[in-house]
């Protein structure tokens, strides 16, 4: 994209008036805006990278089916808490079918396998339970194909020979898998565009003042400095994530009162990359140690992806890496869960950094673990709403669009549903001309925005060298720039950022 073309876009919005001005194209806020332009309402999304880009593009991809709450009712302290995570571990199941149904091919069902070792507190019958409860609790949709492996049948497994002696069972069950995140957030934001929604991505939310009716947004091009344009917004969302609190205290600056001042706490996680023994083709692993942590290694193509850490950020977080400690640690943890795969450094292909933007909790450094959407009474000044979110999983991103969607029509005086009551179709699948997503009207300002966001192609095994002189041809041509210095800063950004040796 040149210069040009996004001065174009941003200053086509100018002076506009918007009932809802979304900020942050991650899963959450494409899927917001979606659901929005969805239900009649005008609409202005904004991103100040590419779509998908931040956290949504660093996670383990896969979305959970409801046996982590099932599991907390366990634990769960007195019967209203047991209920909730009953209710939410339903919800779950009922999501997955939901969402493969709805995204055709952005899912993967994959195989996974649970290791049980003698000293595990959830003993092996649990496990059969558990997958008969969430059998009933719904997502009838996708099979959860469960099985517990034991005596004889443990000892003919293939991945027996690669876990320790003391294994006691093997559990395997279906769970899906993101292909790639970052695919769903364009698809989303085109669908939204497609409905009449606004959509601008490499822009930014620059300021925010208070005026009768709303909020003013000023808004800054970041590709080019000084480019900037002013709308106004009835009501904002703020899908920013970990930088929701520096987004809300700009609000608060121009009179927004009843709202936290700390609503998300930044969690490093970090993954990598590895080649795992030819018998976990395509099976992964999932295990959570003494300490409640979890241990994944999620099929992906030809390899897998180990992870993730969990590292408190205090004060502003740093641009994500996975440093040398940190892949280290990746390495241990699945050589002490894989003990016969062998697992060292030598295994890993690539490694990458990200943050979760977790709630904010006085009483844990790390945040609590618990989606929320801050939207107080007292948040609607002069007709105004500003609505902020913490910890929005992937895996919830439909949810979180859909209560999102009520809480603005209950701040609107409007129908829930101002143009339909039909809930929104299946997304279509897409388009095999990988040129639109090149040089589309959303075009991508980078290489890297095409490889990973766009492509899904820097998620291969190399990073996608294999391809990116293909896509840097085909995007020189589509937008007057070099593909030499296209490849030479894609090339940076993977030591950088992944730690890519030549």
């Amino acid at each position: 994209m040149t210069a040009t073309d996004l001065r174009t876009r941003i200053g086509s919005v100018a002076g506009q008036a918007f009932e809802v001005a979304v900020v942050g194209g991650g899963i959450n806020g494409t899927a917001v805006a979606r659901q929005l332009a969805h239900e009649g309402r005008s609409v202005l999304l904004v991103e100040k990278e590419d779509f998908g880009a931040g956290s949504s593009s660093r996670s383990s991809r896969i979305m959970h089916c409801g046996l982590n709450y099932l599991a907390e009712v366990l634990h769960a302290k007195g019967p209203g808490a047991k209920l909730r995570n009953l209710r939410l571990a339903r919800r779950m199941m009922i999501e997955r079918a939901r969402l493969w149904r709805d995204l055709p091919g952005r899912l993967i069902a994959r195989p996974f396998v649970i290791p049980i070792r003698a000293e595990d507190a959830v003993r092996p019958w649990a496990y059969d339970l558990a997958f008969r409860a969430l059998r009933a609790l719904g997502g009838y949709g996708v099979p959860i194909d469960y099985r517990r492996f034991a005596g004889q049948s443990l000892q003919d497994h293939p991945l027996r020979p690669f876990f320790s002696d003391d294994l006691v069972g093997l559990v395997s069950f279906s769970e899906l898998v993101f292909e790639w995140p970052e695919a769903v957030c364009h698809d989303y934001a085109r669908d939204a565009a497609a409905l009449g929604a606004k959509v601008l991505n490499y822009v930014a939310l620059a300021d925010v003042t208070r005026e009768t009716g709303g909020w003013r947004l000023s808004l800054v091009d970041m590709l080019t400095p000084g480019v900037t344009s002013s709308v106004s917004a009835r009501h904002v969302v703020n899908m920013t994530g970990i930088a929701s609190d520096r987004i809300n205290a700009r609000a608060a600056s121009a009179g927004l009162t009843g709202f936290p001042s700390r609503t998300v706490t930044p969690n490093k996680g970090c993954h990598a990359a590895m080649r795992l023994p030819e018998p976990f083709r395509g099976m992964g692993i999932l295990r959570r140690n003494e300490l409640g942590h979890l241990f994944l290694a999620v099929p992906w193509r030809d390899y897998h992806i180990v992870g993730p850490t969990e590292t408190a950020v205090v004060g502003d977080p740093p641009p994500p890496r996975a440093e040398e400690s940190d892949v280290a640690a990746l390495v241990a943890a699945a050589a002490e869960n894989i003990p016969g795969a062998h697992i060292d450094h030598d295994d890993v292909l690539y490694h990458w950094g990200g943050y979760r933007p977790a709630g904010y909790s006085a009483d844990n450094l790390r945040g609590q673990w618990l989606r929320t959407i801050y939207a107080p009474d007292d948040t609607v000044q002069d007709g105004g709403a500003w609505l902020s979110m913490a910890w929005g999983r992937l895996a919830d991103h439909r949810i979180t669009a859909e209560e999102v969607a009520k809480l603005i029509a209950a701040r609107s005086g409007r129908n829930a549903y101002p143009r339909s009551t039909e809930r929104l179709p299946p997304l279509a699948p897409r388009r095999a001309d990988e040129r639109d997503f090149i040089a589309g009207p959303l075009g991508p300002a980078t290489l890297a925005d095409v490889m990973f966001g766009r492509l899904g192609l820097g998620w291969s095994a190399d990073l996608g060298r294999s391809e990116m002189r293909r896509v840097a041809d085909v995007m020189a041509e589509a937008n007057g720039t070099s593909a030499d210095k296209l490849v030479l800063d894609y090339e940076a950004l993977l030591r950088k950022e992944f730690g890519a040796t030549s």
